[in-house]
């Protein structure tokens, strides 16, 4: 029975990944968005792009 030792380090690590993945892919209430968020979500959205430059392959 000694020889199966070197399995649990491996049963809790599987577990404890299950655990955190089930716990990540949770599914997450929805929320509306506030007037702040769409403000600055405008403000954001509104602001010109930099300008693009060349770049010269070497």
């Amino acid at each position: 029975m000694e020889i199966l030792l070197w399995l649990v380090p491996a049963a809790v690590t599987t577990g404890l990944a299950m655990l955190y993945v089930g716990w990540v892919g949770r599914e997450r209430s929805e929320r509306e968005p506030t007037e702040a968020d769409q403000e600055r979500f405008a403000a954001a959205i509104m602001k010109p792009l930099p300008q693009q430059t060349t770049r010269r392959a070497s």
